[in-house]
């Protein structure tokens, strides 16, 4: 069941668009 909690989290926080932005931001930055 602990195993299951923690998977929860980690398919909640992609989900989340903030926490994609920040991921992109670095990106482009490292290609300009």
């Amino acid at each position: 069941m602990n195993v299951g909690k923690p998977q929860k989290v980690v398919i909640a926080i992609p989900s989340r668009q903030p926490a994609r932005e920040p991921v992109k931001e670095p990106v482009k930055v490292a290609v300009s």
